[in-house]
């Protein structure tokens, strides 16, 4: 067979608006509003670049089914720039960007292929009059689609090497939708070459060959929860028909989770100087624009400093000014506190007095599952008033007593 390379995308997201930053001025802002856009550039400069043979986009193009007029005329002066190189698109539209939804009919260029809905249709991509693969797709017709999509597909004998365009939740992940549900097995049986998937925004590789199926995850993360490197994937298709499978980052804005240890910190000044020294240390890694949560842990004696947020704000504001003059592109989204005292615990369980007593206790709480039970209905009844309260992971009802436990033992401590 003849070798081609083409890149897989999907969930780009047009115009989303990305969340999460709430003390931000008006140029980040507008650079939030613009990084989906930014992506998408970026996808079609390594089109051109890598000189492909197509593209293909599955799902989740636009934000929104009314699809905003700027998204799609942006999507479409891209599609031109393609065009002009001979790149052709192939899309399927997912629950975010469906068919059915209601928005303004814009005529794309020729080099757009769109999939129709609730059917699967094929296209054959050819170089020199010669078939280089044959692409199916099925778009969602509406936003809600439950039905097993894969089971649609029928890979024709005579196609070279076959590619599916599939939104969909293969394994049925529970932290998605559970839309067009499929698995791995079933994909493998349909008999084709490559599944390039879309809906999962992380960049997962579900098998990497006989067949290849991925998730390209979103080009542009959107929130602090979608951090780490996005992109979309180049695939090498040899003469063999093994893919080489090259992921390439599209990010404008990359997002970034730090954790950091304050163990025998006991200066503020210090504390300071160590989180910018992290910062600084992954703002090697990207040379855009990143934005950065940050947790602090471990025992230090700046523990009690930390518990007033107006003091916390004060070290946000105070690493704002040393990133703004060493690394002006890094902003920090917020900064989260999980430290512990530098006491030594154990030797203060021992004492036979109260705060030993009481620290006997609060570890029993954390290990006990029944107490912790208890606890949470107590809470419920008297926080929540009739009200239900926010549904807390185990993890971080774990976090709430630990800090509850530390306040109490600080507050026994001052009263000694």
């Amino acid at each position: 067979m003849e070798p081609f390379r083409f890149i897989h995308t999907a969930d780009l997201h047009l115009d989303s608006p990305c969340k999460g930053m709430k003390r931000i001025g008006p140029d980040l802002q507008t650079d939030l509003q613009d990084a989906t856009f930014h992506a998408f550039e970026r996808i079609v400069d390594a089109c051109m670049e890598r000189e492909v043979d197509f593209l293909t986009i599955a799902g989740d193009l636009f934000d929104q089914p009314e699809r905003s007029l700027r998204a799609q005329v942006h999507f479409r002066e891209q599609a031109k720039r393609l065009q002009k190189k001979g790149i052709h698109i192939y899309i399927i539209h997912g629950n975010h960007d469906h068919l059915g939804g209601k928005y303004i009919r814009m005529e794309w260029p020729d080099n757009v292929y769109v999939f129709p809905a609730g059917k699967v249709d094929s296209q054959s991509v050819y170089r020199n009059g010669k078939e280089l693969a044959r692409i199916y797709g099925i778009s969602y017709p509406a936003q809600a689609v439950s039905e097993n999509y894969a089971k649609k597909f029928q890979r024709d004998t005579q196609a070279p090497y076959a590619i599916g365009l599939l939104h969909t939740n293969v394994g049925s992940d529970e932290q998605h939708e559970n839309y067009a549900p499929t698995t791995v097995e079933e994909l493998t049986a349909a008999g084709f070459d490559f599944w390039g998937l879309g809906h999962i925004h992380i960049p997962r590789i579900l098998n990497d060959q006989n067949p290849v199926i991925l998730y390209p995850g979103n080009p542009q993360g959107r929130h602090i929860r979608e951090a780490g490197a996005r992109g979309c994937y180049l695939v090498d298709v040899k003469e063999t028909g093994v893919s080489e499978l090259t992921f390439l980052p599209t990010d404008q804005i990359r997002w970034f989770m730090l954790q950091v240890d304050l163990t025998g910190c006991d200066r503020v000044e210090e504390m300071v100087d160590r989180l910018a020294e992290h910062v600084a240390g992954v703002a090697e890694s990207h040379a855009n624009t990143g934005i950065v949560r940050m947790t602090v842990h471990g025992a230090t004696s700046l523990h009690a400093y930390l518990q007033d947020r107006e003091n916390l704000r004060q070290v946000q504001d105070a690493l704002q000014t040393i990133l703004s003059n060493s690394c002006g592109n890094f902003w920090i989204e917020s900064l989260e506190e999980q430290t512990a005292p530098n006491y030594d615990l154990e030797l203060l369980r021992q004492q036979p007095n109260f705060i030993g007593d009481f620290l006997t206790i609060a570890e029993t709480c954390m290990e006990s599952p029944a107490i912790r039970d208890d606890l949470q209905r107590s809470l419920q009844e008297f926080y929540g008033r009739g009200k239900p309260l926010p549904n807390l992971s185990e993890e971080d009802f774990r976090l709430l007593l630990r800090k509850a436990g530390q306040l109490g033992l600080q507050m026994l401590l001052e009263v000694e």
